[in-house]
């Protein structure tokens, strides 16, 4: 303590000079110290001593509302033991042990010529703790050195608790008593039950071991050290509260969701501003031709990353819930790669930077592995790296070895700090090179790649120098085909316009802007369109002849009728044309239920114009195939 004292008195002297000050500061620290951790420690004992008397109570009490007393009264013979009233009146006492960790013992006991004697035990028979003491109490064996709390709780009729741990044949004890009462009120038997006088104590001595060591820093103890073994006492007492930690959890629960909520919020309300504003230049016939192009590649650009944005938090959700399946199929490797490089390769040229792509001859021709997964983390990360680095390239490496199919994408970009990188995994972080780069993302793809990674068994990692560059490792488990075919090639959609010339086209929406695009992509397409603002309107449309579509899209959400109850009323009246449905949920349950209720093929929103198109062309000429 001299150290610690010594050092005190130092910046005590230096403050207010005299040492005797010092002095008088230095007892009244190490006396408030001392005090506060004799507090605490009687404050812990106090409240595991109670913990621990509670449970005796309540499981004694719990045994003696089991058992039937008139039944417990009819066994006073020890050839009674083998009886199928014992081993009833046994049960409840056998359960408790099996379900209450730290009951050692369970019984009862009757007074006998004014001795105990057990009668119920639900103890196996044996030696099972090796003591060399047989641990099951025979019916009528007498309890020759009976602990003096059964008998005071016989006496009152009362729950009573060993004062101390009490020592007999079988070891030491803290027990709890319940009186077995009858109906009249009286009682000529209790229930023990025991727990080990060693874990009790052993939960004890953690506080006093706590506070012995906060006592050795005097002077820190009585500035940190007293909020320590209050620590400590509170973990303990929280160890017995299951509902305070269940507490804490939902309150971090409901804290975590509107962390989610506000970042939330941000990221939306970003592309809604440009969106709105460049929304008013666009439609402004003052402004020059360039500034209202501009204005529109503005609005398509933002209402791309609102789009990106809530595919990514469904995705994350989805992950989060383990309701994302991974179905793998068999790909060409350096097909899925150069791919991901070609479709970001405009964007690599736009900056002036290299971006290339190396294959080493041990990668495999095809593997099988999920396309449309590996595809998402690759493009994250290899869009993530030509949009932050300003010179010299990004370069894709792949290669397998020791059972993993490896990606490397590395980048000669601003690289990442500690802290950044310690951040780069947690949804919302934004860790970009610059301010202006921190808001072209909302922080949500890194998160979600690894997610997805963890549930393809595969792993992600980060190595990076600040002004150097940046190199992301992904792996993911290389597992070859069975037989050699022809590797399966991953293609993204090319928006291509399905001719619909001379089709009639039924589309229940109720929202009119949205009816109004739907129809004007389809018109433009060659459709004839019918529209309708519910499911109700189109169903009496369609079964009282007054159009004869060659194929109905529908909204699934509508009023008066959904969508679901114009699927089901078209197939019920006999209409087996193709059917569409168009919904702005996203989950995959919600493709299964409009594919169920009849449906031929299912499209989310917002539309893509080209899907939308080629798979009413195609639906339709399929119907007419089979039509011939």
């Amino acid at each position: 303590m001299g150290g610690p004292t010594g050092t005190h008195d130092d910046r005590t002297r230096r403050v207010v000079a005299p040492r005797t000050a010092g002095a008088i500061a230095a007892a009244f620290l190490l006396t408030a110290a001392l005090v506060s951790v004799s507090l605490v420690r009687v404050t812990g004992r106090r409240a595991i001593d109670q913990d621990v008397r509670e449970n005796l109570v309540r499981v004694a009490s719990t045994l003696a509302a089991a058992i039937d007393p008139d039944a417990h009264a009819a066994l006073t013979d020890p050839a009674q033991e083998d009886s199928d009233d014992y081993r009833r009146l046994c049960r409840p006492l056998q359960r408790m042990l099996r379900e209450t960790p730290g009951v050692r013992f369970a019984y009862t006991l009757r007074e006998v010529d004014g001795r105990l004697h057990f009668v119920l035990d639900g103890s196996p028979v044996g030696d099972a703790d090796g003591d060399g003491v047989e641990d099951h109490s025979f019916l009528m064996d007498v309890y020759e050195d009976a602990d003096p709390a059964a008998w005071k709780a016989l006496r009152t009729r009362s729950f009573v608790v060993t004062d101390e741990p009490y020592e007999d044949q079988w070891g030491r004890f803290l027990s709890g008593y319940a009186p077995l009462l009858r109906a009249d009120g009286s009682a000529d038997a209790v229930v023990g039950v025991d727990v080990s006088a060693q874990e009790y104590e052993r939960r004890l001595a953690s506080i006093d071991h706590a506070a012995m060591w906060a006592m050795l820093p005097a002077v820190l103890i009585a500035l940190a050290g007293g909020r320590a073994v209050w620590w400590a006492a509170r973990r303990a007492r929280q160890h017995a509260e299951e509902i305070e930690s269940h507490r804490l959890r939902t309150e971090e629960a409901y804290a975590a969701k509107s962390r989610l909520v506000a970042n939330l919020s941000h990221e939306l309300r970003t592309p809604l501003t440009a969106i709105m504003g460049f929304a008013e230049i666009a439609f402004d016939e003052k402004n020059a031709d360039a500034e209202r192009a501009e204005a529109r590649s503005t609005v398509r650009r933002n209402c791309e990353h609102l789009i990106a944005l809530l595919n990514d938090l469904l995705d994350l959700s989805k992950a989060e819930a383990g309701a994302i399946e991974i179905e793998t199929a068999e790909v060409s490797v350096g097909e899925l790669v150069r791919g991901c490089v070609a479709s970001l390769r405009h964007r690599a040229m736009a900056k002036g930077i290299d971006l290339t792509v190396e294959q080493y001859g041990s990668v495999p021709s095809s593997v099988l592995l999920d396309p449309i997964r590996v595809r998402q983390v690759l493009l994250n990360l290899i869009g993530n790296a030509v949009k932050f680095t300003d010179r010299g390239g990004v370069r894709v490496v792949v290669d397998a070895g020791d059972g993993v199919l490896r990606f490397r994408v590395e980048d000669t970009g601003p690289g990442l700090s500690e802290a950044q990188r310690a951040a780069l995994f947690r949804p919302f972080a934004q860790v970009g090179g610059s301010a202006e780069k921190k808001s072209e993302g909302a922080g949500l793809g890194l998160a979600l790649c690894q997610k997805l990674l963890a549930l393809m068994d595969g792993s992600i990692r980060v190595e990076s120098t600040p002004g150097v560059g940046t190199v992301f490792t992904v792996t993911v488990p290389l597992v070859e085909p069975e037989r050699a075919t022809p590797a399966a090639s991953v293609s993204s959609d090319t928006g291509g316009q399905g001719s619909l010339a001379g089709r009639r086209v039924l589309l229940a929406e109720d929202g009119e802007d949205n009816r109004r695009l739907i129809r004007f992509i389809l018109t433009r397409a060659g459709a004839e369109v019918m529209d309708y603002p519910d499911g109700r309107a189109a169903l009496d449309a369609v079964v009282g002849g007054v159009v004869r579509p060659d194929i109905v899209l529908t909204d699934w959400d509508m009023p008066v009728l959904d969508g679901a109850g114009l699927v089901r009323g078209l197939r019920a009246a006999g209409w087996r044309g193709p059917i569409v449905s168009l919904t702005a949920h996203a989950m995959k349950s919600q493709e299964s239920e409009c594919l169920a209720a009849g449906c031929d093929a299912h499209l989310t929103k917002p539309i893509d114009w080209g899907k939308l198109t080629d798979t009413c062309a195609a639906l339709i000429g399929s119907e007419d195939r089979r039509a011939a």
